[in-house]
């Protein structure tokens, strides 16, 4: 399943902007989801940004000066997200793909929660994902190259677990419905502006 979700979200990427070497910057790569990511995008030839709090500790075997670029990048700091972009775009001179993979989940009973850590928790999860998207868009419009901006979420939206903190069962159901179209509608704004690059 892991593996076919990885191919689902490449796949996309593909049909969406077909070019190659594709340049992906991809959030949360120390562990899981997203180190996977960079693993199978690095496989297919294409070059990874990879960013971490503390990109000093990422390693992955078929990296190397040429296909990779490994950036610090704490989603919660704008200044951050800015110098991973400059970063990215310095040494590649675009960016095509953009993953916002970085997130944790909070596990324990909700009511014993403190502010800080459901504020931290959508810190992370909800406003560092609007602040990259926000500088992703930003870069494609000014590169005028387009490209694909890819959310990753969890089952955990959709589905609760036992102890684990889920924001739809605490009434913010709506928002991450509005979230939801905005995202669809975003994805319309990138097709346009894909368009509108190609005919420049």
């Amino acid at each position: 399943m892991h593996k076919v979700t990885l191919q689902s979200l490449l796949n996309i990427a593909n049909h969406i902007h077909k070019m190659a070497p594709r340049v992906f910057l991809i959030t949360g790569t120390s562990t899981g989801f997203g180190e996977e990511l960079v693993k199978v995008v690095l496989k297919n030839g294409d070059y990874v940004v990879a960013t971490a709090r503390n990109s000093s500790k990422l390693k992955f075997d078929d990296a190397n000066d040429s296909n990779s670029l490994l950036v610090d990048l704490d989603v919660t700091d704008k200044g951050s997200i800015d110098k991973a972009f400059e970063a990215a775009v310095k040494k590649f001179k675009r960016v095509d793909v953009v993953v916002n993979n970085a997130g944790y989940g909070l596990s324990g009973p909700f009511e014993t929660l403190s502010d800080s850590q459901l504020r931290q928790q959508m810190d992370i999860n909800f406003f560092g994902l609007i602040d990259v998207t926000r500088k992703a868009l930003e870069t494609m419009r000014d590169l005028k190259t387009g490209g694909v901006i890819q959310q990753v979420t969890s089952i955990g939206g959709q589905i609760g677990e036992h102890n684990l903190v889920n924001l739809t069962n605490i009434k913010l159901t709506k928002q991450v419905f509005l979230l939801f179209q905005s995202t669809a509608h975003l994805n319309g704004r990138l097709k346009a502006l894909q368009k509108h690059c190609r005919k420049s």
